[in-house]
């Protein structure tokens, strides 16, 4: 269960990140450039150039006797030619594909990225995704079923992965979190921040400059590993750790199921009706004091068709948001609806306990709406929790709440 919660929240802090940013984002915004506060080696950091280049009086120009041929656009290559690493890395850099200053929004069944240099964040969303040789000066959000990060890979930012099967044996400058089932770490992996995993089974291997923090099924660590920081897990058994592997130091919590007690099993099901119960009578109380007509309007649009239109809305609706955030049409706007959205699918339920309620309170005159909406309510909570049954109900209720919403809005009288 714990291990469920903790997948779920990492899902979910993924996606509020990915649309927050796609909402926001502007075409600098996110931006960071190749040598912001990246660990680099001394020797090989790359400098930007421009075709001009300013000249100190003090220095003597280079000239033709001197064997030192300058670097231009154009390398030209010859055995006189002496060409330094730094160099040939500055041209690869200058000589990519393409070179995009602003946020990458990729949604396909497949995605494939190299020879690309892309000045800010990267939004991926397909079936598979596979990074070569591509640099990422930003954040990378990644939703995928198979993904795939090279060795010539540099993600200059914080990785988001949610997907199925990941290889990676890139560079990440920052962070990596992810949710996956299972992750395979290459010789080649360097992650200079933490990673932070939750797991089915998780192979790792490569350079781990901070702590790998990972609940996990089911764990190795090969050959040539170095965790510079701590491996901190939680697991049903101890992970499987080479004898070459270098780990300043392992924290290992066995997990164990919790056992809940009689008691804390009815205190929870008290809190869970009692919050349940409240919701619904704050949105009767509200629409009945500030919305009167909603509440009749909203038994007369109680019907299968209403459903009909909560199905079509919960499918049409997200898919009409996340095309206006590709198209950056009305970013402010849209994320509003979203919020909007997610509001009226947190009182649907309500609403559907509400207009059941005013046609029986029609047709039982001696029962006041009130004392009926709270007895609804109450049965409702009941039938939540027979298992299949409840959640099938409770589905019903939600989306039938939200078509009934919709119809609302159109409905004059």
């Amino acid at each position: 269960m714990r291990k469920k919660l903790l997948l779920g929240v990492s899902i979910f802090v993924i996606l509020v990140m990915a649309v927050y940013n796609v909402a926001f984002a502007d075409e600098n915004e996110g931006i960071m450039l190749i040598n912001d506060e990246i660990p680099v080696e001394s020797e090989s950091k790359i400098m930007p150039r421009t075709n001009e280049m300013p000249i100190e009086e003090d220095i003597m120009p280079i000239s033709d006797e001197d064997n030192i041929v300058p670097i231009s656009d154009e390398i030209p290559i010859n055995e006189n030619d002496m060409v330094s690493a730094d160099e040939i890395k500055q041209e690869l850099y200058l000589k990519a594909k393409n070179i995009s200053d602003k946020n990458f929004y990729g949604f396909a069944k497949n995605i494939t990225k190299d020879g690309e240099v892309i000045n800010g964040n990267a939004f991926l969303c397909a079936e598979t995704v596979e990074l070569k040789n591509v640099t990422i000066n930003g954040d990378v959000f990644i939703t995928a079923n198979r993904l795939k990060i090279s060795k010539d890979a540099s993600l200059n930012g914080n990785a988001f992965i949610c997907a199925a099967n990941v290889e990676f044996d890139g560079k990440v400058a920052r962070e990596i979190f992810g949710a996956v089932k299972d992750i395979v770490f290459g010789e080649n992996a360097t992650v200079m921040y933490n990673a932070n995993l939750v797991a089915d089974h998780i192979s790792v291997k490569g350079t781990f400059y901070r702590d790998i923090n990972a609940t996990v099924d089911n764990m190795e660590v090969k050959d040539n590993t170095v965790v510079i920081g701590n491996l901190n897990y939680v697991s049903d058994k101890e992970a499987t750790v080479a004898k070459s592997a270098v780990i300043t130091n392992t924290n290992f919590a066995k997990y164990e199921e919790e056992k809940k007690q009689l008691i804390d099993i009815i205190e929870d099901k008290v809190i869970d009706f009692a919050r349940y119960f409240i919701l619904v009578m704050l949105v009767f109380i509200s629409t009945l004091k500030y919305l009167p007509t909603v509440i009749e309007k909203s038994k007369k649009n109680l019907s299968v068709s209403s459903f009909g239109v909560g199905i079509l809305a919960i499918i049409v609706v997200p898919i009409i948001l996340v095309v206006l955030l590709m198209l950056r049409v009305f970013s402010m706007a849209v994320f509003t609806m979203l919020t909007l959205f997610v509001l009226i699918l947190m009182i649907s339920n309500a609403i559907t306990n509400i207009a059941i309620a005013k046609a029986i309170s029609e047709k039982k005159q001696n029962l006041k709406l009130p004392i009926v909406v709270a007895i609804v309510t109450v049965i409702n909570w009941l039938i939540y929790q027979i298992p299949i049954l409840g959640g099938l109900i409770a589905f019903i209720w939600l989306t039938t709440g939200l078509g009934i919403s919709i119809k609302n809005c159109f409905t004059k009288k």
